[in-house]
């Protein structure tokens, strides 16, 4: 794969969410998309969140083109990555706007990531295949909400989620190996990168449980595939 393609995809993403993320505000402002702070938050005033709106909007015909304009390697039942990325995007939309209980949410997550697991090639790992999808299970469900909590954060999570996907990225690019994991991890980068420039302190915008679970999905599954690939 040509490095000049790859930077053209990767500037066009750029700029189609700068663009996005730039009127974001005025969308979230109209419908009364507001986190509001308490007394654990940094920030002092109502700002717009649920920017996982446009995460969305751009990761998945974003991982849609990769696959099938350059032909990559898809992983079977890969249909389930994006069943997966949508129902728990549309979880995190509706828990910024009504807080979902705690107990529905897990198990709305549990299920659906145990689902996901078919995605993944979990017989090469060296272990009972039972007990591998049980820590495979735990593990991404863990990952998923550690990511969560880490939203309120003035760039944190954007910052530590562009270190492991330029990562994940660059071992596939290297190694040649041209999966899911790498779609992901392109497509993620402008729009982490974008984002960064509205969320850093003082944030403009917040991605809420819409952006951060779509991100805690993600970075367990490239955990997961890289673990199950090496």
């Amino acid at each position: 794969m040509e490095i000049f393609n790859l930077f053209i995809f990767f500037v066009f993403t750029f700029l189609c969410s700068f663009v996005l993320f730039k009127y974001y505000g005025i969308f979230a402002k109209k419908f009364g998309y507001f986190d509001i702070p308490n007394n654990i938050n940094v920030h002092e005033k109502p700002t717009p969140t649920s920017a996982g709106i446009v995460f969305i909007s751009i990761l998945l015909p974003s991982i849609l083109f990769l696959q099938f304009y350059y032909g990559l390697e898809l992983p079977k039942n890969y249909l389930l990555f994006y069943f997966g990325i949508f129902v728990l995007f549309l979880t995190g939309f509706i828990d910024d706007q009504k807080d979902i209980h705690p107990f529905i949410r897990l198990g709305v997550q549990i299920s659906v990531i145990y689902i996901c697991l078919a995605i993944l090639y979990l017989q090469s790992v060296n272990l009972p295949l039972k007990f591998t999808m049980l820590i495979a299970l735990y593990f991404w469900v863990y990952l998923l909400n550690i990511i969560n909590f880490t939203d309120g954060s003035d760039g944190f999570l954007a910052t530590n989620s562009i270190v492991f996907f330029f990562s994940i990225f660059l071992f596939y690019l290297l190694n040649e190996n041209y999966n899911l994991s790498f779609s992901i991890s392109l497509s993620f980068l402008p729009i982490l990168f974008t984002y960064l420039i509205f969320n850093k302190p003082k944030a403009k915008i917040f991605m809420g449980d819409s952006g951060s679970l779509i991100i805690g999905f993600c970075v367990g599954y490239c955990s997961i595939e890289l673990r199950a690939t090496v």
